[in-house]
């Protein structure tokens, strides 16, 4: 069971899991959550990609225009991480698609992580990824899609 540090954050595991690591999967509240660490400064959001589902943990940290965006490694499309916007460069300027990816709170205090689920009162496109509908496609084919939970120190 995870800790609450308030009504608000949940811990998800020591700070020594994420370091020298791009990324790490967690799971909050039956919410399947990606964090990166990029340069020290950690983020969250939902782990798997708006576009078609693909594990944003395993795709590439990179900065675009001065943002710091993941791409994923399925189709290549890239999610600012402070706020889960879609970006794509179209003749050279960095364009928007809208907010995409759900993004949530996140913050260290005593060597933990502490994570707060997003409250956005709208619907997001990688909110489907998390439903109850798309749980039971998966489980009808036999795919588990459940982060394991990350031991504790």
């Amino acid at each position: 069971m995870a800790e609450q540090l308030n009504d608000e954050y949940v811990s998800v595991g020591s700070l020594d899991l994420i370091r020298g690591r791009r990324a790490i999967k967690v799971t909050v509240n039956n919410r399947n959550l990606a964090i990166f660490n990029c340069r020290g400064i950690l983020y969250a959001m939902d782990q798997q990609c708006y576009h078609t589902g693909g594990p944003l943990d395993m795709g590439d940290i990179e900065e675009i225009g001065g943002r710091v965006c993941i791409r994923c490694p399925w189709h290549r499309y890239v999610v600012a991480l402070d706020n889960g916007e879609g970006l794509f460069v179209n003749e050279g300027k960095i364009k928007s698609k809208g907010l995409k990816q759900r993004v949530h709170a996140v913050k260290v205090e005593e060597n933990s992580i502490w994570v707060k689920l997003s409250q956005f009162p709208e619907e997001v496109p990688s909110d489907y990824y998390q439903s109850e509908k798309y749980r039971a496609i998966m489980a009808s084919a036999g795919v588990s899609i459940q982060v394991p939970t990350l031991k504790k120190n």
